[in-house]
């Protein structure tokens, strides 16, 4: 799941399996997301959890 705001990743947390936290942030983001500042980033990052068999 791709959202950019945090409230959401924190309600699905635990539902859905991969949360990634598109765009830049002001503080450092929780370890359980996977934070992407760039589309290039977020793909990267899909492609990586998916390999991962995660």
């Amino acid at each position: 799941m791709v959202d950019d705001r945090l409230d959401v990743h924190v309600a699905l947390r635990g539902v859905v399996p991969h949360l990634y936290l598109f765009g830049p942030r002001s503080a450092e983001p929780p370890g359980w997301v996977w934070p992407a500042v760039t589309w290039a980033q977020l793909e990267w990052q899909i492609a990586a959890s998916c390999s991962a068999g995660e």
